[in-house]
Parts: structure tokens; C-alpha cells; sequence
């Protein structure tokens, strides 16, 4: 889906009603992308937001933290400038996870694509996120990937792979 491998048979392409294009390199930047785990980067919550849009505003990183469910990082000492590491020191993997998903939808894209955004939430903080993301998710497409049937229940459509 983000156009890093060709498909050994057939192809992969990404269309609306005017048009279709094979996925690559060049419709890569189409795509927000929340990989599976802990992907933040040494720095500051606040830089990790900024690899997401380089130009958000405290506002826009706010509201992007609120629809991933961590307004926790208005609790932390420093806020947005709250230190963090590559393993994602001081946070628990869903706190991480959801400054990941944050900083995925700062990039506001029309295809956001999650590798299991909600495998380590509880069941209320899932159920809400995967409102908030219902409510996001308007007018773009949202691809997910998960063993969560709950996560499944909020999509269109539902691939199975065995």
C-alpha cells in the first residue's frame, strides 16, 4: 500500500472516480502511515508532532492529540516539550502509539493506513479513539490493520486474511 514492493502478480493501484495510479514512491505522499509499535524518535513530544506537518501550530497539534485520545500530554511536566526517546522512555506503548497516531493525522492526508493503532489500549481508551477516528476519518479513506474486531466494526469494508 505505500508502494515499497511491486506485487508478484497483478497490481496495486489507488483510484477515485476520475482516475486510477499504480502505487509507488511518487503516491506514497498520499498516505499517513501509524506503523505497528513504538515509532517515536528522540526528541520532544512536540518534534515528533512536527515530523507530522513541520508548520502545526500548538492548536493543530492539540486537536490532533485530542482525536488520538492523549490529551494525558496536557498532564505531563513540560506539556508538548515533554522529552521522549526512540524506545519511548516515561510513556507506555499506547501513550507512544497515540502520539504516533497524532502525528499521522497532523500530515492530513486522504489515506491514513494503521498497522494495529489500538493493540496496546485498554477497551475504554480503544473504544474511544476508534470514535474519534470514525468522526476524523470523513471524507478520506482509512485503511487498518488489525485482530481487533472492534477496530474492523468501524470500516466499510472488511478484508480477511488467513
Amino acid at each position: 500500500m505505500l508502494g515499497l514492493i511491486d506485487p508478484a502478480q497483478g497490481s496495486a493501484v489507488i483510484y477515485n472516480a476520475e482516475r486510477e495510479e499504480r502505487l509507488s514512491a511518487r503516491t506514497r505522499c498520499n498516505v499517513g502511515y501509524v506503523p505497528q509499535g513504538n515509532s517515536l524518535m528522540s526528541g520532544t513530544v512536540r518534534s515528533n508532532l512536527l515530523l507530522g506537518n513541520p508548520s502545526a501550530t500548538d492548536e493543530q497539534m492539540w486537536k490532533a492529540l485530542h482525536t488520538a485520545v492523549a490529551d494525558f500530554v496536557r498532564e505531563l511536566p513540560l506539556g508538548l516539550d515533554t522529552p521522549c526517546s526512540e524506545a519511548g522512555m516515561g510513556l507506555s506503548e499506547g501513550q507512544a502509539q497515540r502520539i504516533a497516531i497524532a502525528r499521522a493525522l497532523l500530515r492530513e492526508k486522504s489515506v491514513i493506513l494503521m498497522d494495529e493503532p489500538t493493540a496496546a489500549l485498554d477497551v475504554a481508551t480503544e473504544a474511544l479513539l476508534l470514535e474519534r477516528l470514525s468522526q476524523y476519518a470523513n471524507h478520506r479513506t482509512m485503511i487498518i490493520v488489525t485482530h481487533h474486531p472492534s477496530a474492523a466494526e468501524l470500516c466499510d469494508a472488511v478484508v480477511r486474511v488467513d
